[in-house]
């Protein structure tokens, strides 16, 4: 009988993929250990793979150009690059500078570069990026555009400040080598101009009006302007006639159907010698009053004084002729100044003086009350078109006071 097992060996030979194990047997007498013949207990199928030696391979990234800047830090640029592995798979490469950094002006190199899991590394891909400058700076004037300066008066820069996309603390370059303090006008420039580093340019202009010293005026005392449709009395002597005297002084007699035929002495600037009951308006009005329907007799524009039922008031009408150039009262061109701005929401200021700002003024007024201004005029054929003059005459005057005291206008107060 055999006792195996006294002592034993395995051989293990790999051979395509296959262990085959092979075990021999003795007695304890070594009997069968010399010519014993081998037998293969087992065959195990393992899986034998070669090690990664594969490096990822990098996706080659474009040159990103003309990227513009927005600060003077620098500005962010975003992008992706992928590698491709065959182990690990795709994944984004690593790149300096990353996505999403501050990349200053002019152009930067970008790297790209991945190490798989097994420790392949990949060949580096590489990109620029350009970041250009093609905005202008900024200009803002300080101060009021258009700058008014008295004549005579030293010229007083009022500055401005630059700000640019790309550059910190530029300064403006000011030419005013164009104004002349010592010579009225209103088209004098002022000419700002800035520079950044990459030569884009930004020029601004302010305009200058030169003037004359405005005229402190102080508002005279006006005696209240009676409403005509209540200045009525019972003494009149039946034929309209009034007593002013042409020293500021009337007393508003009525006729017998209460018409008033009176004169508004001082507070209309009235000579004395006011409208009778037949409806005559003084010779200035001559040949003008037909543009409104001839002869008005204590009417509000067409309105009887006697269906009139508007009680006194008191407001301060216009009374003088004004024009650019001409001889005309500081304080009615201040209160003119005043009411285009109201009227037409404009902004000029209040200087006493009809310049170009005023004279524009009244012209858009005239374009915007065409109908009742300037179309009387074509009409009665002293104007071949409804044509802005700038002129604060007649109609235009007789327009605003309408519009200041629509109760008190009548066509005794178009000025001469």
């Amino acid at each position: 009988m055999k006792k195996y097992l006294s002592f034993g060996y395995v051989t293990m030979l790999v051979l395509l993929g296959l262990i085959v194990v092979n075990s021999v047997y003795a007695d304890s007498n070594n009997n069968g250990a010399n010519n014993a013949t081998s037998s293969t207990d087992s065959i195990v199928n393992i899986s034998m793979s070669e090690p990664d030696k594969t490096s990822p391979v990098i996706d080659r990234h474009s040159d990103i150009l003309g990227i513009e800047a927005t600060s003077a830090s620098g500005t962010p640029v975003t992008f992706e690059v992928l590698s491709t592995d065959d182990v690990d798979g795709i994944l984004p490469a690593d790149c300096a500078p990353h996505s999403g950094s501050l990349f200053g002006l002019g152009s930067t190199l970008v790297s790209c570069n991945k190490i798989d899991s097994n420790g392949n590394v990949a060949f580096s891909s590489k990109f620029h990026v350009e970041v250009v400058d093609k905005t202008a700076p900024v200009i803002t004037l300080n101060g009021a555009n258009p700058q008014l300066i008295i004549i005579n008066s030293p010229y007083q820069e009022l500055g401005a400040t630059v700000t640019d996309n790309a550059n910190a603390g530029l300064v403006a370059t000011i030419n005013a080598s164009g104004v002349n303090v010592d010579a009225l006008g209103d088209n004098y420039f002022v000419i700002y101009s800035a520079t950044d580093s990459t030569g884009n340019t930004a020029t601004t202009t302010r305009v200058v009006h030169v003037v004359e010293k405005p005229v402190v005026v102080v508002p005279p005392v006006v005696d209240p302007v009676v409403d005509p449709v209540a200045a009525t009395s019972t003494s009149g002597d039946g034929a309209g006639n009034n007593n002013g005297t042409g020293d500021g002084n009337s007393s508003n007699n009525s006729d017998s159907s209460g018409n008033t035929g009176a004169s508004l002495g001082s507070s209309l600037g009235s000579s004395g010698s006011a409208r009778s009951s037949s409806g005559s308006s003084g010779s200035y009005l001559q040949g003008f009053e037909s543009l409104f329907g001839g002869g008005v007799q204590g009417s509000v524009l067409g309105t009887s004084t006697e269906a009139s039922s508007t009680s006194s008031s008191t407001c301060e009408l216009f009374k003088s002729f004004l024009k650019r150039g001409g001889n005309n009262d500081g304080y009615d061109v201040v209160k003119l100044q005043r009411f285009l701005n109201q009227q037409l929401g404009l902004n000029i200021p209040l200087t006493g003086i009809f310049g170009s700002q005023t004279e524009k003024a009244v012209k858009a007024y005239q374009l915007k009350n065409s109908d009742s201004i300037l179309a009387p005029w074509v009409k009665a054929g002293y104007m071949k078109n409804a044509v802005a003059t700038g002129y604060f005459y007649k109609s235009t005057q007789y327009s605003a006071n309408k519009v200041l005291c629509p109760s008190l206008v009548t066509a005794d107060l178009l000025v001469k």
